[in-house]
């Protein structure tokens, strides 16, 4: 075997392991969503959509995550627009409310 199939042949087996260990983290906690969460959703609590700028469209969705004993929040983010991206992050309860009073405040204070 020359070098250049060597290449060839561990980037199609790094590519073949990415894809069967996704597949395998989706059918573990049940949805794309939830492997990039790591962690089953129970539940879509609510989402809300942020103004648009331009030609994008932000939309935040809020999540319960985890085990009924263990709950965690999640939080997806997707902007739309000509090029799509969605990026998610997980709090523990705790984290969650420690965001909270920083959402109220930022809605009642003036700039």
């Amino acid at each position: 075997m020359s070098s250049e199939q060597i290449v060839f042949l561990l980037i199609c087996v790094l590519i073949l392991w990415f894809v069967l260990h996704l597949g395998r983290r989706i059918v573990r906690f049940g949805s794309f969503a939830g492997a990039m969460f790591r962690a089953r959703i129970l539940r879509l609590v609510g989402e809300a959509e942020a103004q648009r700028q331009e030609l994008t469209r932000l939309r935040l969705k809020v999540y319960v995550i985890g085990t009924p004993a263990e709950r965690a929040v999640g939080l997806e983010w997707t902007a739309k627009g000509l090029a799509n991206s969605s990026s998610y992050a997980s709090f523990s309860s705790e984290q969650a409310r420690r965001l909270v009073p920083l959402l109220q405040e930022a809605c009642e204070t003036n700039p």
